[in-house]
């Protein structure tokens, strides 16, 4: 499922976008640099940042997916976002897109300069009810091209979580080893390993001991996860179908078949797989390093569920 972010500091038309997505049952992140209020029992996360410069933009480009939506004004962000595959909207209900980005990032950096040479225009105008009334319906169609783009080959709608079929080895292989070449660049050996000695890996160690379950596109595989009673001994998302809710339906997974509680490791540099465990409820307990010959800096992650209240 997408989730809409919002870029929140001075934005006029946040209850908007918490009706659109109480519609449709959307999950919506609010990033702020300082707490702010928010209506409860709606799905609604709020996220505070720190109070440096453009804090709040890249914490919605390093979090935002493919199909998500972002509420923002501010043009650079919206081409960063883009450029992951969001839909972007701004408060005055303007879509942004790959055919307008680039015209609306000149005209800022004109009237960046106008303001340097004293000539710069007055800040935006206050919203009029029409205005919120344009930007209600925008939300909506904005939201609507998100589920299809979700719904798409390679999204979360289009997946099947299965288990692992006897015919499907190879090419989990294959997934495992093109996954590490582009992840692993701090660790050479990994990057170095063949198909055959990730083959010969995997039949050895982790067939044997772990159950395995893929993501599956109806063409290929995407993901898999290798899970040993509560342990998440492997959970790799191919590079092309990352930031698609793939990692997500996988963790799922994990969840139902353990849901008293996931162990897993990974390293201490691997900041993209740390952020996306930190967000999904992942704490770590302790700190050492992989058996060699590896022997890199690791992190033991638990997640627990949540005591009822």
């Amino acid at each position: 499922m997408i989730e809409i972010f919002v870029d929140a500091d001075a934005c006029p038309v946040k209850d908007e976008v918490y009706r659109v997505a109480a519609r449709y049952g959307l999950h919506v992140v609010v990033v702020a640099n300082a707490r702010i209020g928010v209506p409860h029992g709606l799905g609604i996360e709020v996220v505070v940042v720190g109070r440096e410069l453009d804090a709040a933009d890249d914490w919605i480009a390093y979090h935002v997916r493919w199909g998500d939506v972002v509420i923002t004004s501010d043009i650079p962000l919206a081409a960063r976002c883009l450029a992951s595959g969001a839909n972007v909207l701004g408060a005055d209900g303007r879509p942004f897109t790959e055919d307008s980005i680039g015209a609306a990032l000149a005209m800022r950096q004109l009237n960046v300069e106008l303001r340097e040479m004293g000539l710069g225009s007055r800040g935006p105008r206050a919203l009029a009810p029409k205005d919120r009334a344009r930007f209600l319906s925008r939300l909506d169609q904005v939201v609507q091209a998100g589920l299809r783009q979700h719904g798409g080959s390679g999204g979360a709608g289009s997946l099947a979580i299965r288990p692992l079929a006897p015919g499907e080895i190879e090419a989990v292989i294959r997934l495992w080893n093109e996954t590490k070449r582009d992840t692993y660049a701090f660790i050479p050996q990994e990057r170095g390993r063949t198909l055959d000695e990730d083959g010969t890996f995997l039949r050895a160690h982790i067939l044997p001991r772990c159950a395995i379950w893929v993501a599956a596109a109806p063409d290929r595989l995407l993901g898999f996860l290798a899970m040993a009673g509560s342990y998440v001994d492997r959970l790799y998302v191919h590079p092309g179908s990352q930031r698609r809710g793939v990692g997500e339906a996988l963790l799922r997974k994990a969840r139902e078949l353990s849901p008293r509680g996931l162990e897993l490791h990974t390293h201490q540099r691997n900041d993209k797989a740390r952020a996306f465990y930190r967000k999904h409820g992942f704490f770590p307990v302790r700190y050492g390093v992989s058996p060699p010959p590896e022997s890199e800096p690791d992190v033991e992650l638990h997640w627990r569920p949540r005591e009822p209240t």
